[in-house]
C-alpha cells in the first residue's frame, strides 16, 4: 500500500491502474468511481481498503470505458520477476488521456492559443498519426470545427479563458503558461523533430507556441518523445473551401438529427483498410483547388475502369493489411504485441506484388504510389523470417521466435526438449523397475517437477525419494536425479526467454528505424484504398467524369442526390442546373413544402464538392468550376447557451457568408429570414439577393417561401426563376420533384401539415384564415389585426361577440336592428 500510494501521489490526477500478478487493480476511491463505470464488482482488501481489478490481458477491453467517461488513466507495471525477494518494483510507464491513446482511432487532442484576434489549433489524431495546425479568425467557425471532429481532449494555456468555447463533452486541461512560451515551444519542435532548425519545417511563428506547447503534453503524458508523425498539415479556415457549417449542412459525416448511418459518407465510403477510410475522410474535408491533381485523381479512377479485372486482386491484398499508423504508435510506446508486428510484416510485404497487376499506368499519383510498393525495405520481409505464426498471446513467456535464427537458441531448445524427454523416460523407468503402475512426474510453479505415488502403493517407495507433500489421497516426493533434470530445464528455459525477447527487441529497433518509410508508405496504401473506392462508387452507382471548367459556368445535366435516391422507396427524380457569372448568377428556387428544395440544393453542393475531390458524380453529363468556397445556410438551430437565437445563429452564418465570397463561390441557401417577423424576413431576404448580384458573390441557389422575391427577376438582371412542380387532383396535391422553369404562388404548407396528421379543426381553420390573409393585401394593410378574422371562443370571458351581447338591451331593439347585429357577427365569425 505504501508503495500504491507513492506512486498515486505522482498521478493524482490519474485514476491509477496498479499491476498485481496477472491483474490491475484499483484502490480507495478511484475503485468506487471506477466500478460502476468498468461494470465489474467492488470488494475490499483486508476489510478497509475498497478495491476491484481487471485481468491484465483484457487491459485495451476496459481502457476506452474510462477514457471516454472523461478519466485519465496511469499505468504501473511490474518492473522485475516475482520471487527475488522484497516487494516487486514497479513504475508508472504510461498515462492515458481522453485525447491520448491507441485503443480508438476516433480520438483527438487538439491544443487551443489565442493570439492578436485570431485562434491557432494543433490537432493530433494519435492512433492515426495526423497533425495538423489550423488558424481560426471567426470564434463561430472554431465552435463549428469542434462540433465536426472527434476531439476528446483540450488544452490551453490557464491565463485564457477558452473553456466557454470547447463543447461540454471534452475533457479540458489548463497548462501552466510556460507549456506555450515561444523559445521553449521551439526547443520542443526541434527535440521532437530531430532537426537543428525549424524553418523546413515551414511553421509561421504564430503556430510555433500551440503546437510547441501540444508536444511538451505530449512527451511529458506518454513518457516518449514521438518521431512517427506524417506530414504536417497547416491549413488557415478563411481558406478551405469548406467550411465546417457546410459540411454540417450536407450531411458529410452525420445527419442533422446527428446519425451517421445516413449520412454521405456512409453511403459514400467503399473503403476496405483503416488507412484508406481516413484518407478519404481527409480528401472530402480539403476539397482541391488545382485542376491538375483533380484530374490526377480522375485519370487513377479512368484507370481503374479501364481496368476491372485487377481491382478484385489488388483489393485481395489491401483487405489484410492492418492499422499501419496504430501499430507503429504501439511500437513506439513499447505496447505492441509481437503478432501485430507479424501481420505488419505479412501484409506489407505483400504489397510489392501489385506492382505486377498496375502496369504502366498513365497517371502520376498511381506511380507516385508505386514508388513506394517498390522501395520496402528488407528488415519488413525479416518479419516473417523471424517470428512465429502461431506466436502466444503470452510471448514473454517464450516460443515466438522461429528455428534456424540463432544457433545458441536452437541449442538451449534442444537441451530442453531432451531435458524434458529424460523426465518421461525417468517415469517410464521408474514405474517398471518399482511395479507402481499409477506413478506419475508431475510439475507447477511452487515444487516444480515432483513425483506422485496414490496412497495405496507408498509401501513400494524405495529410500532414495525424499518426501515432499502428504495430500490426502498421495505423497508427493523428490529425488537428486530429478532436481538436477529439474534445473537443466529450468535453467534452459530461462535462457531461451531471455535470448527470444532480444531477438525480438533487436528486431523492433530495425522496424523503429523504418518508421518513418512506413508512415508515408501507409499514405500511399491510404491514396490508393480511396482511389479504388472512388472507381468502385463509380461503377457500382453510374457516375460520370464531371469536365473540370475553366469557366465560371456551372452545368449538371440529370444530376441526382446519391444518399436520397437510396433511401427512397419510389424512382428518384433527376434534376439539371445551370448557372453562370454574366447571364445566370442566382436561382430563386420556389415550390411547395416536400417538393424537393431542400434536396435539390444538398445535391448540387454534394456534385460540386465531389467534382472537386476528383471524383466521378452522380450526374448523366457535368461541367463543374472549381469554387474556392462552398457556403451553406440550411435549417435552423440555436446555440442558448452563449444567448444566441435560432434567427441570430441564422443572421451570423449569413454575415460570414457574405463576407467571405467572392465571385469564385457557390452559395447555397435554404431560406433567409425566415426567423423573424414576415416584413422583417422578406426584407433581409430581398436585400440579401441584391447585394450578392451587385457584388456578384458567386453562383447563388436561393431556396425560398418568399414569393415575391421572384420579382427579382425583372429587376436584377442576372436573376432566373426556378420553381418544383406540383399538381393538384380534387383536394389533394401530387409533388412531381422536377424543378421547372417559373415561379410558384403557393407554398402548400396547410396540405403538409395535413399530411403529418394535424388536427382536421386545425386545419380547417388555417384554411378559413388563409383564404381571408390572401384576400386582404398584406403588403399595403400592415394593419393585421384588421383584416385577421376573430375566432370565437364559447367559453372565454373576453370574447368582445359575448360582451357585447351581454351589453345590449333587446328592449330597446327592431327586428331589423336584431337582424344587422346579428349579420355583422356572422361576418365576424
Amino acid at each position: 500500500m505504501k508503495q500504491y500510494l507513492s506512486l498515486k501521489e505522482k498521478a493524482k490526477d490519474c485514476v491509477l491502474l496498479f499491476r498485481l500478478g496477472d491483474f490491475y487493480e484499483l484502490f480507495f476511491e478511484d475503485a468506487i468511481d471506477c466500478a460502476p463505470i468498468l461494470q465489474i464488482a467492488l470488494t475490499s482488501r483486508d476489510k478497509e481498503i475498497p478495491m476491484c481489478g481487471i485481468p491484465y490481458h483484457s487491459l485495451e477491453t476496459y481502457i476506452p470505458k474510462l477514457l471516454n467517461s472523461g478519466k485519465k488513466i496511469a499505468i504501473a507495471e511490474q518492473m522485475e520477476e516475482p520471487g527475488k525477494g522484497g516487494i516487486v518494483k514497479r513504475e508508472i510507464v504510461q498515462i492515458l488521456t481522453p485525447g491520448l491513446s491507441i485503443e480508438e482511432e476516433e480520438r483527438v487532442l487538439v491544443s487551443l492559443n489565442f493570439f492578436e484576434n485570431n485562434y491557432f489549433l494543433a490537432y493530433l489524431n494519435f492512433g492515426a498519426r495526423n497533425l495538423k495546425l489550423i488558424k481560426f479568425k471567426e470564434r463561430e467557425e472554431l465552435e463549428d470545427f469542434f462540433l465536426n471532429e472527434p476531439i476528446k481532449e483540450a488544452i490551453f494555456p490557464e491565463n485564457l479563458k477558452l473553456e466557454e468555447i470547447v463543447p461540454k463533452n471534452i475533457s479540458i486541461n489548463k497548462m501552466p503558461v510556460d507549456y506555450f512560451n515561444f523559445h521553449l515551444s521551439k526547443e520542443e519542435i526541434m527535440k521532437t523533430f530531430d532537426v537543428l532548425s525549424i524553418k523546413g519545417l515551414n511553421l509561421e511563428d504564430e503556430f510555433i507556441p500551440v503546437f510547441g506547447g501540444m508536444l511538451k503534453y505530449v512527451r511529458e503524458t506518454i513518457k516518449e518523445n514521438l518521431k512517427s508523425f506524417g506530414e504536417i498539415e497547416i491549413k488557415n479556415e478563411e481558406e478551405e473551401v469548406l467550411p465546417p457549417s457546410t459540411l454540417r449542412n450536407l450531411e458529410i459525416f452525420k445527419t442533422m438529427e446527428g446519425e451517421k448511418g445516413e449520412s454521405f459518407f456512409y453511403f459514400f465510403n467503399r473503403t476496405i483498410t483503416p488507412m484508406g477510410k481516413r484518407t478519404l475522410k481527409n480528401w472530402i474535408m480539403h476539397p482541391l483547388k488545382e485542376k491538375k491533381k483533380i484530374l490526377m485523381r480522375q485519370e487513377a479512377i479512368s484507370y481503374f475502369l479501364k481496368n476491372k479485372n485487377i481491382i478484385k486482386n489488388i483489393m485481395n491484398i489491401l483487405k489484410n493489411i492492418p492499422d499501419i499508423p496504430k501499430i507503429l504508435g504501439k511500437l513506439e510506446i513499447g505496447r505492441e504485441h509481437p503478432r501485430e508486428i507479424l501481420s505488419l510484416g505479412q501484409a506489407v510485404a505483400k504489397l510489392k506484388e501489385i506492382n505486377k497487376l498496375i502496369l504502366n499506368p498513365d497517371c502520376e499519383i498511381l506511380k507516385e504510389i508505386l514508388t513506394y510498393f517498390k522501395e520496402i525495405p528488407e528488415e519488413i520481409f525479416e518479419i516473417d523470417k523471424i517470428l512465429k505464426d502461431d506466436i502466444p498471446y503470452l510471448y514473454k513467456e517464450g516460443g515466438f521466435i522461429k528455428e534456424g535464427i540463432s544457433k545458441e537458441l536452437d541449442d538451449l531448445k534442444k537441451l530442453k526438449s531432451n531435458s524434458s524427454e529424460a523426465i518421461f523416460e525417468f517415469e517410464k523407468k521408474e514405474r517398471e523397475r518399482l511395479k507402481i503402475p499409477t506413478l506419475k512426474i508431475k510439475y507447477n510453479k511452487v515444487f516444480g517437477y515432483f513425483i506422485e505415488v496414490s496412497k495405496g502403493q507408498i509401501d513400494k517407495v524405495p529410500k532414495d525419494y525424499i518426501r515432499k507433500q502428504t495430500l490426502v489421497n498421495a505423497e508427493r516426493y523428490y529425488t537428486i536425479e530429478i532436481k538436477e533434470l529439474e534445473e537443466k530445464i529450468m535453467s534452459a528455459e530461462e535462457k531461451i526467454i531471455k535470448l527470444e525477447l532480444e531477438i525480438y527487441e533487436n528486431l523492433r529497433e530495425k522496424i523503429k528505424d523504418k518508421i518513418k518509410f512506413l508512415i508515408d508508405l501507409s499514405e500511399a496504401v491510404g491514396k490508393l484504398d480511396a482511389l479504388l473506392s472512388f472507381a468502385k462508387v463509380a461503377e457500382e452507382e453510374g457516375f460520370t467524369a464531371p469536365l473540370i471548367s475553366e469557366k465560371r459556368e456551372l452545368k449538371i445535366i440529370e444530376g441526382w442526390h446519391p444518399v436520397v435516391s437510396k433511401l427512397v422507396s419510389l424512382p428518384f427524380v433527376p434534376n439539371d442546373c445551370h448557372l453562370d457569372s454574366e447571364t445566370k448568377q442566382i436561382m430563386i428556387i420556389t415550390g411547395p413544402n416536400m417538393g424537393g428544395k431542400s434536396t435539390y440544393l444538398r445535391q448540387i453542393g454534394l456534385i460540386c464538392l465531389l467534382s472537386q475531390i476528383g471524383s466521378y458524380v452522380p450526374a448523366k453529363e457535368a461541367e463543374i468550376p472549381i469554387f474556392d468556397h462552398i457556403f451553406t445556410r440550411v435549417g435552423s438551430a440555436d446555440f442558448l447557451h452563449r444567448g444566441e437565437s435560432t434567427f441570430m445563429v441564422e443572421m451570423i452564418e449569413m454575415a460570414r457568408i457574405l463576407r467571405g465570397a467572392t465571385e469564385e463561390s457557390l452559395i447555397l441557401l435554404d431560406e433567409v429570414g425566415r426567423g423573424t417577423s414576415t416584413f422583417d424576413g422578406l426584407s433581409i431576404a430581398w436585400a440579401t439577393v441584391e447585394y450578392m448580384h451587385n457584388k456578384n458573390c458567386g453562383l447563388v441557389l436561393f431556396a425560398t417561401h418568399y414569393h415575391e422575391l421572384t420579382n427579382l427577376s425583372n429587376e436584377l438582371e442576372r436573376v432566373i426563376n426556378k420553381t418544383f412542380a406540383v399538381k393538384e387532383y380534387k383536394d389533394k396535391i401530387i409533388f412531381m420533384h422536377k424543378l421547372i422553369d417559373g415561379a410558384a404562388d403557393r407554398s402548400y404548407g396547410i396540405e403538409v401539415a395535413r399530411l403529418a396528421g394535424m388536427p382536421n379543426a386545425t386545419i380547417e381553420r388555417a384554411k378559413e384564415i388563409l383564404f381571408i390573409l390572401e384576400k386582404a393585401d398584406l403588403l399595403k394593410d400592415k394593419d393585421i389585426k384588421k383584416t385577421m378574422p376573430k375566432q370565437l371562443f364559447l367559453f372565454e370571458e373576453e370574447n368582445p361577440i359575448l360582451e357585447e351581447l351581454k351589453k345590449l338591451e333587446i328592449e330597446k331593439l327592431t327586428p331589423l336592428d336584431a337582424l344587422n347585429i346579428i349579420a355583422k357577427w356572422k361576418k365576424e365569425i
